[in-house]
């Protein structure tokens, strides 16, 4: 993302809000899941040498530890972490297996899925649930004090995460001239109008956030990322004025407040569907839903798992009018295996122990 890199950053206390409490359970049900963690909620001191931060580590095969370890900030190490974490206990719930048995694979151009294996291993033991969910996928973001998962059973799904300047980097906060200079050509001359058209300062930015986790979402639903043109494709929402939640009221659960059209290349593609929540301190929670048709994988594994690919219009529109779920706040002890639990609440009361 070059400039928008900021994301790296370690979030401040004074940037955001304090931590949410986390709902005591979540669901999947029928494939479809949204949860974040609040990285400000860690249960202990945050530190890569921590008791904590080694158990849930060990969770995770060692091919995805050392995906891990291999940041150099601990902010990036430990959004890598959680993200794994939401990963594996999503398609575990969803799919109705352990949370061990499930295989993390990616596309060549990095997108995570659940492998063919797992798939295979889930559909052999014939839960009629499944059936319902043919296409499951998910995507994975991150930016700010969040950690996002959102997945899908039968559509292409994908999430970006866009937090405020402040809660990136506070030290290096972007007028709106150079958001407009940097980003130039990543919005079309119709969205920097839309952007610009909101009036003060603040809100063209919250704008311009707003259409860059679109766009994210869009192409990370897809598969190839940053190699789509993005200013090729053009979004279009209500008016924020009209749109934006109240900020300050602590919530657990964010709801769409908006949804978006995307045009490509100046074509409507009425076969894709956004849906965009906004948190009580400003981060911009955006999800795609596309066509099976429409997934870019190279090498076919990711495609493989995919097996509803053809729908007449009606059905297609039906799933894509499906109702957006809010998505759920959720502490990474509730995604670790519950028989891990009990150790982990034990770590977890010695390290704040050493630390009083």
């Amino acid at each position: 993302r070059q400039a928008m890199a900021m994301a790296n950053a370690a979030p401040t206390a004074a940037a955001v809000s304090p931590p949410m409490h986390p709902s005591d359970s979540w669901r999947c049900d029928g494939g479809v899941c949204r949860l974040l963690v609040d990285l400000q909620a860690w249960a202990t001191p945050p530190s890569a040498q921590s008791s904590e931060f080694a158990f849930l580590l060990r969770l995770l095969p060692a091919e995805e530890q050392a995906a891990v370890t291999r940041f150099v900030q601990f902010a990036d190490k430990q959004r890598a972490l959680v993200s794994r974490l939401l990963q594996r206990a999503c398609a575990a719930r969803a799919l109705g297996l352990a949370w061990g048995a499930v295989q993390i694979a990616r596309t060549k151009g990095r997108k995570p899925f659940v492998s063919a294996a797992t798939i295979a291993a889930a559909r052999a033991r014939a839960r009629p649930s499944l059936a319902a969910m043919p296409n499951f996928n998910y995507n994975v973001s991150h930016e700010g004090r969040f950690v996002g998962l959102a997945s899908e059973p039968i559509c292409l799904v994908g999430l970006d995460i866009a937090a405020p300047q402040t809660a990136r980097s506070p030290a290096r906060v972007l007028s709106l001239a150079e958001l407009s200079r940097t980003f130039a050509d990543t919005c079309s001359a119709g969205e920097w109008a839309c952007i610009h058209g909101n009036g003060s300062a603040a809100a063209c930015e919250e704008d311009f956030r707003l259409h860059w986790g679109l766009k994210e979402a869009f192409v990370k639903a897809r598969g190839d990322g940053l190699a789509f043109p993005l200013r090729s494709a053009t979004f279009t929402h209500p008016p924020l004025s009209q749109n934006m939640p109240p900020l300050g009221a602590e919530s657990t659960r964010f709801k769409a407040v908006l949804t978006a059209s995307v045009s490509v290349d100046d074509a409507r593609a009425p076969d894709w569907a956004f849906a965009s929540a906004r948190t009580d301190d400003g981060h911009w929670l955006s999800v795609a839903r596309g066509p099976p048709s429409a997934c870019i994988d190279a090498n076919g594994e990711f495609h493989s798992t995919l097996t509803a690919q053809r729908f007449d219009n009606t059905d297609w529109q039906q799933h894509l009018s499906a109702p957006w779920p809010a998505f759920e706040c959720v502490t990474v002890r509730d995604l670790i295996p519950e028989t891990a639990r009990e150790e982990y609440d034990r770590i977890v009361a010695e390290e704040r122990r050493l630390h009083l």
